[in-house]
């Protein structure tokens, strides 16, 4: 292992440029619609906010659906002079059809944000009632009338990604990223062409759950019954803890050999890749600290090839959804 200061990464073709790891607040809000463990103490989270900026990992991701997640950035940025990018997302619910209610929904984020613009702006799910071409389109008016710096998607295959990219680039705006499940135990997006699309476009991937819901965490043992899962397991599939072994056997292995946790070399194996950018769940300073250390890691290509081997069998899609979600 070689530790450095923290690297910096563009967003796709924008000017946001981000420390390599981003700050994930879906569970600083509380009421998330995803099954997931106990939130935060809201005590906490100022102090994990703090840790993560004062270290330069000052990408924000958020969603209108997260919660209060919202106004908590609201409150903590306020009055604070430290540069961050807050990115928010629209959830295209099946009561909205018209297009008022994304521009209602952009309004309300702003206000709860407490900003005058969004610095990325994104898409929450390809299942919109409104159609593609008019709630993009509507997207890039938001941009040129200064409520959003850039547009991004998430959970997008490859094809509605290079259409999205074609629909905003006639109106002027690129399409600067989308964001999917990405890990050691979900490769799906280097063989089902999102990963390619991204690359094609100079756009960035950002990758969530990039420790597959605390499975590479070490929060679950072999035999370990209940383990929760929710809406994002469902849909996207989500290994047992007997299934992944081999890749944590590695991921502990590895982390003994350069002082790191398991959860550490997760990350930094996400952060091999300059198209790769990996947003991780921070409910604490201790957390925070912790992906601090992680941004900071290089691991050798000895490390890099052993994590690439034993995770093979999650290199693939599942026919279920590779049509659906990216």
């Amino acid at each position: 292992m070689h530790n450095s200061p923290v690297q910096r990464r563009k967003i796709g073709s924008s000017d946001l440029e981000v420390g390599v790891v981003g700050v994930g607040t879906w569970q600083w809000g509380g009421g998330a619609i995803w099954a997931s463990p106990k939130g935060p103490d809201q005590t906490d989270i100022p102090s994990a906010y703090d840790v993560a900026l004062d270290h330069g990992l000052d990408f924000l991701d958020t969603a209108e659906i997260y919660g209060a997640a919202e106004s908590v950035i609201g409150g903590l940025r306020s009055g604070d002079p430290r540069p961050a990018v807050i990115a928010s997302k629209y959830f295209p619910s099946p009561k909205r059809w018209r297009l008022q209610a994304l521009d209602r929904a952009i309004d309300r984020s702003l206000e709860r944000l407490g900003v005058d613009c969004i610095d990325l702006y994104q898409v929450h799910w390809p299942f919109s009632m409104i159609p593609h071409r008019r709630l993009l389109r509507r997207l890039a008016a938001a941009v040129h009338d200064g409520r959003i710096r850039y547009v991004g998607v998430s959970n997008f295959t490859a094809v509605q990604t290079r259409r999205a990219y074609a629909i905003l680039a006639d109106a002027g705006v690129p399409l600067v990223s989308n964001q999917v499940s990405y890990s050691l135990l979900r490769r799906a997006p280097e063989v089902n062409g999102v990963l390619d699309a991204c690359r094609e476009l100079e756009m960035t991937l950002i990758g969530y759950s990039p420790l597959a819901q605390g499975l590479l965490a070490g929060k679950f043992r072999l035999g370990v019954q209940g383990v929760r899962t929710g809406v994002m397991s469902a849909l996207l599939g989500r290994p047992t803890p007997d299934r992944a072994s081999v890749v944590n056997q590695s991921l502990l292995r590895i982390g003994a050999e350069i002082g790191a946790s398991q959860a550490q070399v997760a990350i930094a194996w996400m952060c091999r890749d300059p198209a790769v950018f990996p947003i991780v769940g921070v409910r604490n300073a201790a957390h925070a600290k912790s992906n601090v250390d992680a941004a900071a890691i290089q691991l050798d290509s000895d490390q890099l090839h052993e994590l690439d081997a034993v995770s093979v069998p999650f290199r693939r899609a599942r026919r279920a959804t590779r049509r659906l979600v990216g």
